[in-house]
């Protein structure tokens, strides 16, 4: 028999990696359209939020920030991990995602 907190921290832990493995909105964390992203690896590319979950930058538009970042960020990794290298403010998208 398992005790309340062994279950709670399993729970928190499903929680987490089901956040870390779906695909989420701008609007489930706070962002609405017009809000300014920035690239932690390189804070001169900026983006805007045009949508739910798609951006602009200097004028074209991406259905994701996956597509901006392959094409103007030299990043090639899963969409998954795109909240943790786009800032919101000062807070990273990961971060606000957990919250």
């Amino acid at each position: 028999m398992s005790d309340g907190k062994s279950t709670q921290a399993l729970k928190t832990q499903a929680r987490a990696n089901a956040l870390h493995n779906s695909y989420w909105t701008f609007s489930e964390i706070g962002i609405e359209p017009g809000a300014e992203l920035t690239f932690v690896k390189d804070e001169t590319k900026k983006c805007k939020v045009v949508g739910d979950r798609e951006v602009e930058y200097e004028g074209e538009n991406f259905d994701s920030l996956v597509d901006f970042a392959r094409k103007h960020c030299q990043f090639d990794a899963q969409w998954n991990s795109a909240p943790g290298l786009f800032r919101y403010g000062k807070k990273l998208l990961s971060d606000l995602r957990k919250e």
